[in-house]
């Protein structure tokens, strides 16, 4: 058995006396779409900014394939192959859609601020962000400027600078919230093209996108981890029907 991508051990945060997060213990495996669920104030979004290195955990141990990554910072843990998409768009909005993914190229090729050969460099990154464009509803609008974009383009756009990194871990946080159908399809079908080359960490409050898309799925309620199981069994776990829906339970298991 090969050992797991991400493993958390007993991880703790506390804010003020406030305990935001009780001893996680949680792995995500090689390849595979792990779905992080509960309600809001669950500290869904207080373990991405711990595993993503922008906050510390009080207590406890983080590991990226094997390799302790607890006290690393955001730039370590990126350069091991971690990459995170936010609820808002961080992308540049003067620059082309096709230039937005091109930096991100050769922000990961080391070249993003070489003078030197800085031509072949923007031509090679051109052509790779063109190729990674290719197939998505983006593809006839390389040069448009992202700022252009509607809302729902924008977080196409978002996943897409995360892949341009070909990270081994991806981490995205509530990527279809307030897209619509369509959209939300586009943005899945990207995160499934590509999930045999990296595992995905995956925050979302559409929970028929987390049972449809997700191997397993873990539920987290008032910082504690309740369950981590296959989609089937957390429909049917009593707690996490509790916590995330109260008496309503989750979508598809009759009362």
């Amino acid at each position: 058995m090969n050992p797991p991508l991400l493993r958390l051990e007993h991880v703790n945060r506390q804010i003020g006396g406030l305990r935001i997060l009780n001893d996680i213990n949680l792995r995500v495996e090689p390849a595979e779409i792990l779905g992080l669920i509960g309600p809001n104030g669950a500290g869904k979004t207080s373990l991405f900014n711990i595993i993503s290195g922008q906050t510390a955990a009080d207590s406890g141990q983080l590991y990226m394939a094997e390799q302790v990554i607890t006290t690393l910072s955001v730039s370590q843990r990126a350069r091991l192959g971690m990459a995170r998409s936010f609820q808002t768009s961080r992308i540049f909005p003067e620059l082309s859609l096709l230039d937005n993914l091109a930096m991100a190229i050769r922000i990961r090729l080391g070249s993003a601020y070489r003078w030197w050969r800085s031509k072949q460099s923007l031509v090679s990154s051109q052509a790779l962000a063109s190729e990674l464009l290719q197939g998505t509803p983006l593809a006839t609008k390389q040069e448009q400027m992202a700022a252009t974009l509607s809302y729902g383009e924008q977080r196409i756009l978002d996943v897409l600078l995360c892949l341009a990194q070909q990270p081994q871990l991806l981490l995205l946080d509530e990527p279809t919230a307030g897209l619509s159908q369509a959209e939300s399809r586009a943005v899945m079908t990207l995160v499934h093209t590509h999930r045999h080359q990296c595992s995905i960490l995956l925050i979302s409050h559409d929970i028929d996108i987390v049972m449809q898309h997700c191997q397993r799925v873990a539920v987290l309620s008032q910082g504690n981890l309740l369950a981590c199981d296959t989609p089937d069994r957390i429909k049917r776990h009593p707690l996490a029907q509790q916590a995330y829906l109260g008496a309503a339970g989750l979508p598809g298991v009759s009362p």
